[in-house]
């Protein structure tokens, strides 16, 4: 991807501009010309500038080619491709600190899992999210009622819920592409 001609020249012209206020900043030796030539000092900054951003360009060139390279590197996948839809399921914890299993939906690549708990939940509530069937406070993640987290997973069925009050509930909503 190369740099356009006009932006090369807009930061040329900015970096000039620097320079030479730099220079009359400083009171160095330039000295202003009446006859529109600038003096020895100012055209060896400038070009040691544009040599300088000329090497920066080349170099950031040679990095975009490498990432380029890399699977999944390329230009136009930054992000997963839109899903074609979602499904979200409901799990109730009917009994206080017993792990619940999310049914088990497969999660494409890129894509997150959010897991909300319910807004009816009571307000002190608590739904623990667990990636194991132990019921262990200490080791999940706490959510009050409307809050929500998301998950880098593969499958949903690797997501247990628990509660410490009996009957709360949280929805686990994942992005669907056709086919899997």
């Amino acid at each position: 991807m190369a740099i356009e001609t006009e932006k090369y020249a807009a930061v040329v012209q900015t970096l000039t501009a620097l320079g030479i206020g730099a220079l009359l900043f400083k009171g160095g030796t330039a000295k202003a010309s009446t006859t529109g030539e600038y003096p020895p000092e100012v055209i060896q900054i400038l070009q040691a500038l544009a040599t300088g951003m000329g090497t920066t360009i080349e170099q950031l060139n040679d990095v975009l080619t490498a990432i380029r390279g890399i699977p999944g590197g390329e230009a136009s996948r930054y992000w997963p491709e839109n899903a074609d839809y979602e499904t979200t399921v409901r799990v109730q914890c009917i009994q206080a600190n017993v792990a619940y299993q999310v049914p088990s939906l497969v999660v494409p690549d890129g894509f997150e899992v959010l897991v909300k708990a319910y807004p009816t939940n009571g307000p002190l509530a608590l739904i623990f999210v667990i990636t194991n069937p132990a019921p262990n406070q200490s080791m999940a993640y706490p959510l009050l009622r409307n809050e929500t987290r998301t998950m880098k997973i593969k499958d949903t069925g690797k997501i247990y819920l628990f509660t410490d009050t009996a009957g709360s509930q949280a929805t686990v909503t994942v992005e669907q592409r056709s086919g899997g």
